[in-house]
């Protein structure tokens, strides 16, 4: 498993998944912000301009091979964002979080698919013997989520 992560893009059916690009920063913040959200109240993102300076840092990790941004799409249209990160080849391991779901999308199957698909496309090809989820404690959605997908805590 090496940084050749970065080299993700990944269709599946109506799904795409692929790195976030700088100049869709401005897109992606349209479309993932969310003033209310959980996002907004836990990570800072409550105006467009801190979202899309969210975005802007998590490019800056990316550069670092800290961290890999994705968007993902439905039939064309952003749904989300999501990351690869901690990355570790010593152990075989590599975390996903940072997921944004569009306020559209919210509660509905797509967050799972795409987690499924996700999870054994991508992550087989990088020969990762562990995934790890990480969601905070006082996220109940993202909790929910994660267990719809089998895992357990």
């Amino acid at each position: 498993m090496s940084w050749a992560i970065d080299q993700i893009e990944l269709s599946s059916g109506n799904i795409d998944l692929k790195p976030l690009q700088s100049r869709e920063v401005d897109e992606v913040a349209a479309a993932i912000y969310d003033p209310l959200g959980w996002s907004a109240k836990n990570w800072g993102t409550d105006s467009l301009d801190k979202t899309q300076a969210f975005l802007r840092k998590l490019l800056e990790y990316k550069a670092k091979q800290q961290n890999l941004p994705l968007v993902y799409r439905i039939n064309g249209e952003i749904a989300g964002l999501t990351s690869i990160h901690h990355v570790s080849e010593r152990r075989g391991s590599l975390e996903i979080g940072f997921t944004c779901v569009v306020p559209k999308w919210r509660r509905t199957n797509i967050n799972t698919s795409k987690n499924n698909f996700y999870l054994t496309t991508p992550l087989r090809n990088l020969n990762a013997a562990r995934v790890e989820l990480r969601v905070d404690q006082v996220n109940y959605n993202s909790q929910m989520a994660v267990l719809r997908l089998g895992a357990t805590f």
